[in-house]
């Protein structure tokens, strides 16, 4: 959720990249679930982000799949988001730092 003055403005549903079976429409599955299950959660969103750990998606309440569009970076490339890799980045530099390496 992402909150502004309050109102619920920003849905994102990150689904497990270790997980095989899921992807990113079972994430645009739940977001569905979710507007079926507490539409008041949704009365004041602008946007929906979808995720299943590489890559992201982005659309509104009501569209349909083919209108959420692939997130993208400021040059315009698709962004493919590798957790695993910045993950493991991570715990190096905080390996490095608490070794004083």
């Amino acid at each position: 959720m992402i909150f502004l003055n309050g109102l619920p403005l920003g849905v994102i549903e990150l689904k497990n990249p270790a997980d095989e079976n899921a992807t990113i429409w079972s994430a645009f599955r739940q977001l569905q679930t979710y507007g079926a299950q507490i539409p008041a959660l949704f009365d004041y969103n602008c946007a929906l982000v979808v995720s299943d750990g590489t890559e992201a998606r982005i659309g509104v309440l009501g569209a349909g799949k083919e209108w959420f569009k692939p997130w993208r970076t400021m040059d315009g490339a698709t962004s493919k988001w590798n957790f695993r890799v910045r993950r493991e980045a991570a715990r190096s530099a905080a390996v490095a730092s608490l070794s004083g390496t």
